[in-house]
């Protein structure tokens, strides 16, 4: 969320990515399960979107599959 008021997008798209490969923290219950896959994906989608990208349709496919 830092790197895209910034200017940053493939930094902020790295870590969006990266933040897809990790698992809920079952210590920290109190985190928002969305940012582990529907909230990660609609900030993706509207990334790919901004630049026109094609892959925006594969992440909103994904984002309706797991949270309709």
């Amino acid at each position: 969320m830092v790197h895209r008021p910034r200017g940053e997008s493939n930094r902020a798209e790295a870590c969006w990515l990266r933040i897809l490969t990790l698992h809920r923290p079952e210590q920290y219950c109190s985190v928002d399960q969305g940012i582990y896959g529907h909230l990660t994906r609609r900030n993706l989608a509207v990334l790919a979107a901004q630049r026109g990208d094609r892959e925006a349709t594969t992440h909103l496919e994904r984002l309706a599959r797991i949270h309709p």
